[in-house]
């Protein structure tokens, strides 16, 4: 398991060496389309506290908006892979929104390690938009969580990737 994740990593960084892959525009991207599961949630939630179904249909607008920006990031994903990282994203936003309401509580320890969650399941989009890394396996009843086990090897090795290759200044 880490020959494949240190072969994925090594990948990435001479992909972005050679200009082949431009992972400023996919994490701009990303972020946009957190910002848009966001919306999605506002509209709906909107539409139901108002009772108002002109908000529905500024949800599908946004939907239709984000299904088309996730085709971009994706390039012809496996299974259920497009719904995972559609969901990772959103988890992502909603974790790390979690820690920014923690932190203007003056919360800071706990503020810190959701914003630490937040960043791990926002690494695990990226092992799954390259495609080039298999998750690995729970053994059923385990309940291993983000940052432990194999799952925390995974997961530390493409917060390595996010945190050295994915930089949307450069």
């Amino acid at each position: 398991m880490e020959e494949k994740v240190e072969e994925f990593y090594e990948n990435m960084k001479l992909e972005m060496e050679t200009g082949e892959t431009d992972f400023s525009a996919a994490e701009d991207l990303s972020f946009a389309l957190m910002n848009l599961v966001s919306l999605e949630e506002h509209f709906f939630m909107t539409g139901a506290k108002t009772e108002s179904p002109e908000y529905y249909s500024f949800l599908e607008s946004v939907r239709e908006a984000r299904n088309s920006l996730l085709d971009d990031l994706l390039e012809e994903p496996e299974g259920e892979i497009r719904c995972a990282v559609k969901h990772l994203l959103g988890a992502s936003m909603r974790i790390f929104e979690v820690g920014q309401k923690l932190k203007a509580a003056g919360k800071d320890p706990r503020a810190e390690s959701y914003f630490k969650r937040a960043f791990e399941v926002y690494s695990l989009v990226w092992g799954l938009v390259a495609r080039k890394v298999q998750l690995p396996e729970s053994p059923a009843g385990e309940g291993r969580g983000a940052g432990e086990g194999n799952n925390g090897e995974l997961t530390e090795r493409l917060g390595d990737l996010a945190r050295n290759l994915l930089d949307c200044c450069d």
